[in-house]
């Protein structure tokens, strides 16, 4: 199943080749009950998906994160956000979060669905590639 949804990790500005995913995907599911990759799927097709773990924040509570939220925008993507967003709420009753972190791309408007479910930004995640010519011999100056 992992190799079917590759066209859809493709959509992502993270995605890698066919390899990586499939290591990623592999290691992702071996972790167990904290972490985890779900799917939307109709027909023969999966249409989105998001991957999944869980982490403790500052109180000790546990977040569930969501990364890799991935709807093309081939289709009207409401139906299955909506089914995303479904199993999302699904999820964090199932493992006892306390709270929802959802990692969209910024590089669109956000649909209004996440406002329809009280998914509203919170704070903004900075990123960067990292050359490992940045760092050499894996010393930071501080």
């Amino acid at each position: 199943m992992a190799a079917q949804a590759y066209p859809l990790i493709r959509e992502l500005s993270s995605a890698g080749t066919l390899a990586e995913w499939l290591r990623f995907a592999e290691q992702h599911l071996a972790r167990g009950r904290e972490s985890g990759v779900i799917v939307c799927e109709r027909d023969p097709y999966i249409r989105g998906l998001f991957g999944w773990e869980i982490v403790r924040n500052v109180s000790d509570r546990r977040l569930l994160v969501i990364r890799h939220f991935c709807v093309p925008g081939v289709l009207p993507p409401r139906d299955v956000m909506e089914a995303l967003l479904d199993a999302i709420e699904a999820l964090a009753q199932r493992l006892d979060c306390s709270e929802i972190n959802v990692e969209v791309p910024l590089s669109g408007q956000l649909h209004p669905v996440f406002a329809e479910r009280g998914l509203f930004p919170g704070s903004v995640g900075l990123y960067r590639h990292v050359v490992r010519e940045d760092f050499p011999e894996g010393k930071l100056d501080a």
